[in-house]
């Protein structure tokens, strides 16, 4: 390691921080071999979180935002360390070998001799993601397909939960940013696929929320929680692990969170489900995660998006019938917006749909249709949620 590590503190943009080129220790007892580490380029708002494997006699990148274009600006600062239980690293990429690499559009992944698709890299995994094989059953083509086919869980153990994922940017996303500059979240919130959980812990910081975060991957969940500990967050972020569409088998049932939840977020969660999976979720956040009242925020690629692989596409229309006041819900909002994916990943962004939808009284909802087919209006609407 180049130079002297030396003891950090203080606002990371002030003057403490060392000159672009420099290394710089935040921490002086590390707990594994693996240290965790801050990318920095000659300006402090470009600082990235990545994660190295120190290698003998190279450095090999292996969690990054933005690093592939950052680079070569060269900086890195030391934080801390992180367990490396959970974590792999590329043991045959030095430090610039994919500086100028970007997803190739349409072609297929490397795959390694036993005929494997190549994930043990960033540029792999982008590639991956970027092509048909991500997907399962149907809309697996070009374009990802208009409420196609879902995303298996193999998929999500092999591509999620290291950083290396396009969707795994280190910092919440900017629709998340937006909600919560408006007040959207209040309460009791509820994070549904939380992934490194860069929003969960984003809206724990900012607001006055009691926030649990669920995913069904532990590496997910044993990131997230690094992060919250360097953040000094352990106790702001209640992580759990379990498949949602288990709810009645899950550590928040058990514990009584049923029909608790002021709000329920869901960023980049749906939009890897097949169709009918889709419904029986929204069912489950219906009749299991929201109180009555409750709002569902979701972010899901929309059918604008025309770029090869990635999640299944969210049309405008299946959202409404998602989202019919048949189905309990009182559909507020549907406006374009966009996922954030890392820069060399379909240009940094995917074209979404951002929704808001109320959790309404079926009874109500009911009511209000008999009332309308009486007025000869529109015909009654069941009492219950759609399966």
């Amino acid at each position: 390691m180049a130079g002297n590590p030396v003891c950090m503190a203080g606002n990371p943009h002030g003057s403490c921080w060392k000159e672009a080129g420099s290394w710089v220790a935040l921490g002086s007892r590390p707990i594994s071999p693996i240290p965790l580490l801050f990318f920095v380029s000659a300006k402090a708002h470009d600082r990235v979180l990545l994660e190295l494997s120190l290698l003998p006699n190279k450095l090999v990148a292996a969690c990054t935002l933005g690093a592939l274009r950052l680079r070569a600006a060269g900086t890195y600062l030391v934080l801390g360390t992180v367990a490396p239980s959970s974590l792999r690293f590329s043991e045959d990429r030095a430090l610039g070998d994919e500086s100028t690499s970007t997803t190739p559009r349409g072609l297929s992944p490397g795959r390694s001799a036993d005929g494997e698709v190549d994930v043990s890299t960033i540029k792999g995994v982008h590639q991956f993601c970027a092509s048909p094989a991500f997907l399962d059953g149907e809309g697996s083509g070009s374009g990802g397909g208009a409420g196609g086919g879902g995303v298996s869980y193999d998929t999500f153990q092999r591509v999620c939960g290291r950083g290396f994922a396009p969707w795994e940017v280190h910092r919440p996303q900017q629709a998340v940013r937006e909600l919560l500059t408006a007040g959207a979240f209040k309460g009791a919130v509820l994070d549904m696929g939380c992934g490194i959980g860069d929003n969960a812990l984003f809206i724990a910081k900012y607001t006055h929320c009691s926030v649990d975060a669920v995913d069904m991957l532990p590496k997910c969940i044993t990131f997230a929680e690094m992060k919250a500990g360097l953040r000094n967050m352990r106790e702001k972020v209640n992580w759990q692990c379990f498949d949602l569409l288990l709810w009645d088998e899950s550590p928040l049932a058990r514990a009584g969170r049923s029909q608790t939840y002021d709000v329920a977020l869901d960023c980049g969660l749906m939009h890897c489900m097949d169709r009918a999976s889709r419904r029986r979720y929204l069912q489950v956040v219906h009749d299991h995660v929201l109180k009555p009242g409750g709002v569902l925020h979701v972010l899901a690629l929309s059918d604008q998006e025309m770029a090869p692989g990635g999640p299944a596409r969210v049309s405008r229309s299946e959202l409404e019938e998602l989202f019919s006041a048949g189905a309990g819900w009182a559909l507020q909002s549907v406006r374009p917006h966009f996922i954030e994916l890392h820069p060399t990943f379909w240009g940094g962004k995917g074209q979404a749909y951002l929704v808001a939808a109320q959790k309404v009284d079926t009874g109500a909802a009911a009511g209000a249709g008999a009332g309308e087919a009486a007025g000869g209006g529109a015909a009654a609407v069941p009492s219950g949620p759609s399966v």
